[in-house]
């Protein structure tokens, strides 16, 4: 089986300028944990997950490493945080080393890609990474073993 058989056509994007705000608003109104980042010719530039938006609330290891005392007091760090994610933009969070497939990507090779690198989500490209959907590792999953177990 093939990704075309299977892929979401009508996709949830944003853009690299998309507001931290917009961004998180979306995801929630959207019900979805994840989305690509395209610019205005549709192509693919990132993907953004709420892994990505609740990374930025934390500190980085360096900066735990480098003074992990001050940061005990959880409540002053949650406050302190929302208040800095609130002038990010998407680009600011986004993953940029985006995997992605063709329509013609056996769905094994994609469950495969997404086990292999931890990815939820791959979004399905043409030549020119221009956007045409995109596949879940739960739609995977259920296309597999519907078709396997008469489900």
């Amino acid at each position: 089986m093939k990704v075309k058989e299977i892929m979401k056509k009508e996709v949830i994007t944003v853009s690299p300028d998309t507001s931290f705000e917009e961004g998180v608003k979306l995801l929630f109104k959207s019900r979805i944990s994840g989305m690509p980042v395209v610019n205005r010719r549709k192509t693919v530039v990132g993907l953004v997950s709420e892994k990505d938006f609740f990374r930025a609330l934390h500190p980085s290891y360096q900066e735990y490493y480098e003074s992990p005392i001050s940061f005990t007091k959880f409540e002053e760090l949650e406050r302190d945080a929302l208040a800095k994610v609130k002038s990010l933009k998407v680009r600011d969070i986004m993953t940029q080393e985006v995997e992605a497939v063709s329509v013609n990507t056996p769905l094994l090779k994609i469950g495969a890609i997404m086990l292999a690198k931890h990815i939820h989500r791959l979004p399905v490209i043409d030549g020119r990474r221009k956007l045409l959907g995109i596949v879940s590792r739960r739609d995977i999953y259920r296309a597999i073993f519907r078709n396997a177990f008469d489900l």
